[in-house]
């Protein structure tokens, strides 16, 4: 029989290895995002216009928005991992985040809003779109 130091520990393995996902998804949507923008002004070659403009913004505001909803689902699984250390929420090993749906209205770090202006997603989007203007205005 397990004992309830062990379940919890279970759980929390088990939410820390969605953080983990999240986390590794939202590298991989980066390294994603600057692939394709490279090969977009790679296959222009310095040709830039709307046309390309538009080929490049549109694929890099989508990843974008991937990117925030990832970070806003390891926020909230974060918020989940604490409630479990805390013991404020029972063991019950669900793993959906809508069972402690009450407590994330109330927390501002898992708002749509909050993730959006995350040092974390404007410190790899906003450069990359200046680099990207910088080259339009030199290759012009």
């Amino acid at each position: 029989m397990k004992s309830c130091d062990e379940d919890k520990r279970l759980y929390l393995e088990l939410i820390q290895n969605i953080i983990n996902r999240m986390a590794t998804s939202s590298a991989i949507v980066k390294g994603l995002t600057a692939t394709t923008a490279a090969g977009i002004l790679t296959i222009h070659n310095c040709s830039f216009s709307l046309t390309l403009s538009i080929s490049i913004f549109i694929p890099i505001i989508c990843m974008m928005f991937l990117d925030i909803a990832y970070l806003r689902k390891e926020r909230q699984y974060r918020r989940l991992y604490k409630l479990v250390c805390k013991d404020k929420h029972t063991i019950d090993l669900d793993l959906n985040v809508n069972c402690i749906k009450e407590d994330l209205k109330n927390d501002k770090k898992t708002k749509w809003y909050n993730c959006m202006f995350s040092w974390s997603i404007w410190l790899f989007y906003a450069p990359l779109l200046v680099v990207i203007y910088v080259v339009k205005f030199c290759c012009n």
